[in-house]
């Protein structure tokens, strides 16, 4: 069995608090990512990159670590100790992503408008909303004017379209 690294264990402690973690499949493996991108985004560094992809933001660095994780399994013991520093920020994770914090749809499209706003930072609103039913026609509209509201109370962007 090849041992975690030191990142691989903190993600390992961060899913066991979360309770947020498969990879089995795509809609699975989209909430991982974008649980993590939001993490970092709320204020925990991890390391990750994320790049502009098919379903919003994407850290390859993360996929690698996340499926070497999930090869583990429970066999890997975890304690809570490995991410007692981020507890400030994982309370804070835990209630941005709220009752939704499985929903891929919902998660792709907070991911999507929040990193559109960081590319796009002289767009409004309308035109990031735009941009994200272009490139994902199963959102909808109101679903992406609900999320910048959510993006907006956690103060991750601002109420004029552009990245905080």
């Amino acid at each position: 069995m090849t041992e975690l690294t030191a990142r691989q264990r903190l993600l390992l402690a961060i899913f066991d608090r979360l309770k947020n973690f498969s990879m089995q499949t795509l809609r699975e493996r989209i909430v991982v990512q974008k649980t993590m991108y939001f993490t970092q985004q709320l204020g925990a560094y991890l390391g990750y990159n994320y790049s502009w992809y098919v379903y919003g933001p994407y850290s390859p660095s993360l996929a690698k670590d996340a499926f070497a994780v999930w090869s583990v399994g429970k066999s890997e013991t975890v304690s809570a100790a490995d991410a007692a520093h981020l507890g400030g920020v994982l309370e804070q994770v835990e209630k941005f992503l709220g009752k939704r914090s499985k929903h891929a749809v919902w998660l792709e499209t907070l991911g999507s408008l929040h990193m559109l706003s960081k590319l796009y930072p002289s767009e409004s609103v309308r035109q990031l909303v735009a941009r994200v039913l272009k490139k994902a026609p199963y959102f909808a509209s109101a679903e992406c004017e609900e999320a910048w509201s959510h993006l907006i109370a956690y103060g991750l962007v601002d109420d004029r379209g552009k990245a905080a």
